[in-house]
């Protein structure tokens, strides 16, 4: 399956939510997943505490784009590329300063499309209008919008449905980051933007998801979820519902977020 996950508002939290999804499907779900990314900045790479790998030359996706013009690329061959997050989780590195814009979105498309495993998740950087985004939108499975919970995320949704950049074969889902419900609950989000409350998760607003992503060791929140830690627990619900909604395109049902024994 292929996951694309986009900010509808900049700064939403795209990276965050990726990282979740991810580290849930891998570690609760025991999915191979495998993360790819576009943005130069590499915030995902940062977050997950992989700053030292992100220079491996042996690893340089530069290389991948060398093989795919030479017709030498299999997709197998990309399983020496990855980082590892943790168990079943992986990270392709998907940046290079060798390339140039057009060779970085072909590469990009290429190991989102065909990386091996069972869910390959696509952190979005760009604007939903821009045609590297439209063209990972494109070949997705399936797409998350990541909002906030206030007026500029739902006009930004309403907007982009009206737009000829909403794919209207994707299914999608909109996920609510930094969500309060005193601010505005989910059911008063899907009226607005005329959804299913089915149709609007949330990730509840947590000062320890940002101390995390700061501090390089997001990866951890879920393992530490699980281990029902009270700093997260909120995040075990909110990944459930996450879990539950992949289900329909994998054609298993979701295993239940419980804790390890």
């Amino acid at each position: 399956m292929k996951l694309a996950v986009i900010n509808l508002v900049e700064k939403s939290g795209a990276s965050m939510a990726t990282s979740l999804i991810a580290s849930t499907a891998s570690f609760i779900q025991e999915l191979k997943t495998v993360i790819t990314f576009t943005s130069n900045s590499a915030d995902i790479i940062t977050y997950l505490g992989l700053e030292d790998y992100i220079n491996d030359n042996t690893r340089s996706i530069s290389q991948v784009y060398k093989l795919m013009r030479a017709r030498s690329m299999k997709p197998e061959d990309l399983d020496s590329y990855l980082l590892s997050v943790g168990e079943n989780c992986f990270v392709l590195n998907t940046i290079s300063d060798n390339l140039k814009k057009s060779e970085a979105a072909a590469v990009q498309k290429y190991c989102f499309e065909r990386v091996p495993c069972d869910i390959s998740i696509c952190d979005i950087s760009e604007s939903i209008d821009n045609p590297r985004a439209q063209s990972l939108l494109e070949v997705a499975d399936a797409i998350c919008y990541i909002i906030n919970a206030d007026e500029a995320s739902i006009e930004a949704f309403n907007i982009l449905r009206q737009s000829e950049y909403f794919l209207n074969d994707k299914p999608f889902v909109v996920i609510v980051n930094r969500y309060i419900e005193e601010i505005m609950s989910t059911r008063d989000l899907a009226k607005k933007m005329g959804l299913k409350v089915s149709s609007v998760l949330p990730i509840h607003f947590n000062g320890w998801l940002t101390r995390a992503s700061n501090n390089n060791f997001l990866s951890q929140i879920v393992p530490y979820a699980m281990d029902d830690d009270q700093r997260v627990m909120q995040c075990k619900a909110d990944m459930q519902r996450v879990m539950n909604w992949l289900s329909n395109f994998l054609d298993r049902k979701a295993k239940r977020v419980r804790r390890q024994q």
